[in-house]
């Protein structure tokens, strides 16, 4: 099956060569080398995928890869787009050059993945079930949980910060205009870490008692608790689907093995569904319309998908845009020192009132003319490049890779259910870091779960010592 996969892949990327080449617009006229190089790149590297010696970090990676430097040109080709945000390029030269600068950082990651393969490493195997003191750890979940319901109590608005499966329109305002305090922030933070742990605790206990009774409505239980963790929507994050549904996936495959087939076809579906719903809200306003169908019916959608991939798998307008401010913003390294502690959760309280601005906010402010200080994202390999040079810039983006493979081990061996599952949730999002992200929201994010997820680990640390 992985072999069919690959070879569709190839065809692609082949086809896409080939249509760029003969289709070039103006400003792209080496556009085709993106797809060009990901084929040297994916020849030279499918011996080593097919004998399965190739981490999960690098496979997604692949794949990651594919939709920017093979999928993202062919909607570029046959719709051209020239701006993110305000920030409009016409400039052949800029355009080319942030092209070739994309290929050197496919190359260079590539290098970087071939320099860890030959390390010396015990082969981890996905599929055992290596979770050997579930009893513990569902102890200290219940006290996390316990803990939880008890300060959500305090403030029952929190249930109103997360919605589930699709947001609703017509109400003539987006959610992610609201501004959140700090307070219902964290409260927000403590419910969603609390759903996920609870559906930790309902697929152990309902895959213990399925193998018990080999009764289906277990398994159903676990599948419907899945379900409703992926259905979860904060703010108008789409990428909340993505790491909540790889985890889900992750640790069901593990409690449910005989199943894993059907699991990750219906978590995928569940996932798929509410990322439709969400991109339809954002894109096309639903919240101005009677409905989601009124509001694509009522839209334009001329060159949508072009432009959406452009800003979100990063694409060469929005290289250039980063290699134009480069040139043309003021920033120094006490930004770039800033943009770690101004994300790490915990450390920002040392930078709150430095009066720096992250490189991230310097980005959003050159593209969108100053009106604005975040929504678009600074791709992880040119904010290197801002501050290490060209040549080293995507050295940035491979230090997050050596965490995900580092999370990788860790989901694989650890033998918590908790650890697994929270692991492989923050891995996901180091894995992706190509596309969908930058800087501010991969440290954010990952430091944000390590606080609300640590307390569980110390307590179940405590435990083992008695």
């Amino acid at each position: 099956m992985a072999s069919k996969i690959y070879l569709l892949l190839h065809i692609f990327s082949i086809f896409t060569i080939i249509y760029c080449a003969s289709h070039p617009a103006f400003g792209y006229e080496y556009l085709f080398m993106l797809p060009l190089f990901f084929e040297i790149i994916f020849c030279l590297s499918i011996f080593t995928i097919l004998k399965n010696n190739a981490s999960l970090t690098f496979r997604i990676v692949g794949i990651v890869a594919f939709m920017r430097y093979s999928l993202l040109p062919l909607l570029i080709a046959i719709n051209p787009n020239y701006h993110v945000a305000q920030y409009y390029c016409s400039d052949v030269q800029l355009i080319s050059a942030a092209i070739l600068y994309m290929c050197y950082e496919l190359f260079f990651v590539y290098i970087f993945f071939l320099l860890k393969s030959y390390e010396k490493k015990p082969k981890l195997n996905y599929e055992i079930n290596n979770v050997t003191d579930y009893a513990n750890s569902n102890k200290s979940i219940k006290i996390y949980l316990v803990f939880a319901i008890f300060i959500l109590l305090l403030r029952p608005s929190t249930f109103n910060h997360l919605n589930f499966f699709k947001l609703d329109s017509s109400t003539m305002s987006r959610v992610g205009s609201v501004e959140l305090s700090t307070i219902d922030y964290f409260f927000r933070e403590v419910l969603l870490v609390s759903i996920l742990l609870g559906f930790i605790l309902i697929a152990y206990n309902s895959s213990l008692k399925f193998y018990y009774t080999r009764k289906n409505k277990f398994l159903y239980t676990a599948i419907i608790g899945a379900i409703l963790c992926v259905s979860i929507i904060v703010g108008e994050q789409r990428s909340q689907q993505v790491y909540t549904g790889f985890a889900c996936i992750y640790l069901m495959r593990k409690f449910f093995p005989e199943y894993k087939k059907k699991i990750t076809a219906l978590l995928c579906i569940a996932a798929a569904s509410v990322l439709v719903l969400l991109s339809i809200y954002k894109t096309f306003y639903a919240f101005n319309y009677t409905s989601y169908i009124d509001a694509i019916a009522q839209s334009d959608t001329e060159g949508v998908a072009s432009y959406q991939g452009e800003i979100y798998l990063l694409g060469p307008i929005s290289v250039a845009s980063a290699l134009d401010m480069k040139e043309n913003a003021y920033y120094d390294l006490g930004n770039f020192v800033y943009d770690f502690f101004r994300s790490t959760m915990g450390l920002n309280l040392f930078v709150k009132d430095s009066g720096l601005e992250s490189t991230s906010v310097i980005y959003n402010k050159f593209v969108s003319g100053g009106t604005l200080t975040n929504g678009f994202l600074l791709p992880i390999s040119v904010h290197g490049a801002l501050y290490l040079g060209y040549l080293l810039g995507p050295l940035l983006i491979c230090l997050f890779y050596s965490i995900a493979l580092y999370l990788e081990k860790l989901m694989i061996k650890s033998k918590y259910c908790f650890v697994q599952f929270f692991a492989a949730y923050v891995f996901i999002r180091f894995s992706t870091c190509m596309v969908a992200c930058n800087v501010n929201t991969l440290l954010t994010m990952s430091s944000l779960i390590l606080i609300f997820v640590l307390p569980v680990y110390f307590i179940q640390k405590l435990m083992n010592r008695r």
